[in-house]
């Protein structure tokens, strides 16, 4: 069974899980994390096609493009962009 052929939501949830997040100040990073790989993994153009694909989503370059005219979307890729890399390492 291949990770990637879980729907979006559910492969976003399910990477999430994968990754240790910590408590307390780390809590922050966590919500971070999980709204990236949400924003990551139901982008209009659709999910990412494995992990070579998803890794070049986290880019604030590509995921803005992604989520161009969807101002919302816009906002949390903005708001996420200075931590986009240390979310990559995980």
């Amino acid at each position: 069974m291949s990770l990637w052929t879980l729907p979006p939501r559910e492969l976003a949830v399910t990477l999430f899980q994968m990754i240790e997040s910590g408590d307390g100040p780390a809590a922050f990073y966590a919500d971070l994390t999980q709204a990236v790989l949400s924003l990551a993994m139901t982008t209009p153009p659709g999910p990412p096609e494995g992990a070579a694909d998803f890794l070049s989503r986290l880019d604030a370059g590509w995921l803005t493009h992604a989520w161009a005219g969807h101002p919302g979307e816009l906002a949390a890729v903005t708001a996420a962009a200075p931590h986009l890399g240390e979310t990559r390492l995980r």
